[in-house]
């Protein structure tokens, strides 16, 4: 199934997010959301890594649950993405892996060219990107 670029959003984002702006952008988060749905875009493309990229994968599968109307597709870089994660952060990408509409494995092992594979197919495949940066570093 190609899913038409007009239709699809992908997210990209800061890995480390301040705890006390979590709250905050995770409502940010479904507003976008919201708004992209009204505008007609169904799926959305994020890439499984750490931070806001699980962030927005959790608000998708919520609004997903909620109400059927969203779509989540994962873009993982590689497979051993998570080797070197925390076992509450595995548990977590293994939850949303679970419930993802879709999951694309790029390449079969890490290189260093692999993080720019996953993010030209998330943009290739998607018309809107919803993003996060935060200058607190």
């Amino acid at each position: 199934m190609t899913i038409p670029p007009e239709n699809a959003c992908c997210f990209t984002g800061h890995r480390k997010i301040e705890t006390a702006k979590v709250h905050e952008l995770v409502g940010k988060l479904h507003l976008e959301i919201d708004y992209m749905i009204s505008h007609g875009v169904k799926d959305f493309y994020a890439g499984g890594a750490l931070g806001f990229d699980t962030l927005a994968a959790l608000a998708v599968l919520l609004r997903k649950r909620r109400s059927g109307d969203a779509r989540l597709h994962l873009m993982i870089p590689c497979p051993d993405q998570c080797s070197r994660w925390s076992q509450r952060d595995v548990a977590v990408y293994n939850d949303i892996m679970s419930k993802a509409d879709s999951v694309t494995v790029l390449c079969d092992h890490y290189h260093s060219g692999v993080m720019h594979a996953r993010n030209r197919a998330m943009v290739d495949a998607s018309m809107y990107c919803i993003c996060y940066w935060d200058n607190f570093r």
